[in-house]
C-alpha cells in the first residue's frame, strides 16, 4: 500500500477515535445531568415532606399555636393576592389614560377615564399603591371632572414624604389648584416652603465647603457644629448621615476624613435633594398675585442663575415675558 493511503487511513482511524470519545462524553454529561435533575427533584420532594412532617409534629405539639401558623399563611396569600390585583388595576388605569390623553373621540377617551377612575380607587386600597393611586385620581378630577374641591382633596391625600420629588410633584398641582380658585395666598404659600427648603440646602452646601477648607485638627470642631446646625437636612443625604453617625459614636477622626474624602460626592447629593426649579418660577408667579413683586424678581433671577445652560435661560425668559402674571411685576 502506497504511504500516501497508509496515512489517509491512519487519518480515519484517528477521526473515528475522536467522535467515539466525543459521543462517549455526551453520553456521560447527559447521565450526569439526568441524574443531577432527578436528586434535585429527589431534594424538593424531601423538602416538601420535611415541611408536612413539621406542620404534623406542630399540630400534636401545640394545636393552637399550629393554627394561629395556619391564619398567618392564609393572610399571606391573601395579602399577596390582593398586592397582585391592585397592582394590575393600577397598570390598567394607567394605560387607560394614556391611551384617553391621545384619543381624538372625546367620547370615548371620556369613557375610558371614567373607567380609570375606577380602578384607581381600587388601588387606592392597597397601602403600596396609595400615594400614586390619589395622585392619578386628583389629576382626573382636575382634568376630566372639573371638580376643584375633590381633586385637592385627593392631592392632599398624596402629600407624601416631605420634599421629596412626589411630594414637591403634588405640591406643585396643589398650588396651581388654588391658583385656579384665586386663593393666591395659598398657592404662594406652597411654593415658598419648597424656596426656603431650596436655600437652607444651599447654605449648607456654602458651610460644607468652608469646613473642607479647613486645617486639621479644626476641621473636626468645624464639622461638628455645621451638622448639628443643619440637623434636618441630615437624613435626606446619605453621606452626611453615615457620617452623623460616626461621631455619634465619638469616632471624630474618621468622620471628618470620610468627609473631607467623599466631599465632591456629597456636594452632588445636595444638589440632588434640591426641589425642582420650577417651583421658583411656579412661587414667583404666585408672588406677583399677592402683589410682592420683589420677592417675583428675586425668585426668577435666581432660577435664571441656576439653569446650567444659555438656551434653558433663553427659554425661561421667553416664557417668563409670555405670563401675564408677570405684566405688572
Amino acid at each position: 500500500m502506497p504511504l500516501k493511503d497508509i496515512s489517509y487511513t491512519l487519518q480515519d482511524i484517528e477521526d473515528s477515535i475522536d467522535y467515539g470519545f466525543s459521543a462517549l462524553k455526551d453520553t456521560i454529561n447527559y447521565g450526569f445531568s439526568a441524574l443531577g435533575e432527578e436528586v434535585y427533584q429527589l431534594h424538593l420532594d424531601n423538602v416538601g415532606t420535611q415541611a408536612i412532617l413539621n406542620d404534623i409534629l406542630s399540630c400534636l405539639l401545640d394545636k393552637e399555636a399550629f393554627k394561629r401558623e395556619l391564619e398567618y399563611r392564609r393572610r399571606q396569600k391573601e395579602d399577596q393576592y390582593r398586592y397582585l390585583q391592585a397592582s394590575n388595576q393600577y397598570s390598567d388605569a394607567m394605560k387607560l389614560t394614556q391611551r384617553a390623553i391621545v384619543e381624538k373621540d372625546m367620547g370615548k377617551a371620556g369613557a375610558m377615564l371614567d373607567e380609570a377612575m375606577i380602578l384607581f380607587e381600587r388601588a387606592n386600597t392597597q397601602q403600596e399603591f396609595h400615594l400614586q393611586a390619589n395622585f392619578q385620581l386628583g389629576y382626573l378630577y382636575q382634568i376630566h371632572k372639573g371638580n376643584l374641591e375633590t381633586d385637592i382633596l385627593y392631592y392632599c391625600r398624596s402629600i407624601g414624604e416631605p420634599y421629596s420629588s412626589h411630594n414637591v410633584r403634588v405640591a406643585r398641582h396643589l398650588a396651581h389648584l388654588y391658583y385656579c380658585k384665586e386663593d393666591y395666598k395659598k398657592a404662594f404659600e406652597c411654593m415658598s416652603d419648597f424656596v426656603k427648603h431650596m436655600e437652607d440646602i444651599e447654605t449648607f452646601a456654602v458651610d460644607l465647603s468652608k469646613v473642607y477648607k479647613q486645617s486639621w485638627p479644626v476641621c473636626i470642631d468645624a464639622l461638628e457644629q455645621t451638622l448639628q446646625k443643619h440637623t434636618p437636612l441630615l437624613r435626606r443625604c446619605s453621606k452626611i448621615n453615615s457620617i452623623q453617625s460616626l461621631l455619634h459614636n465619638e469616632r471624630r477622626f474618621t468622620a471628618t476624613e470620610n468627609f473631607k474624602e467623599s466631599y465632591s460626592e456629597i456636594m452632588v447629593q445636595l444638589q440632588e435633594i434640591k426641589p425642582d426649579l420650577r417651583v421658583l418660577f411656579d412661587g414667583a408667579r404666585y408672588a406677583t398675585k399677592i402683589g410682592n413683586n420683589k420677592i417675583a424678581k428675586n425668585w426668577l433671577e435666581k432660577m435664571y442663575n441656576y439653569l446650567p445652560s444659555n438656551n434653558a435661560k433663553r427659554v425661561i425668559l421667553l416664557e417668563a415675558m409670555a405670563c401675564e402674571d408677570f405684566d405688572n411685576a
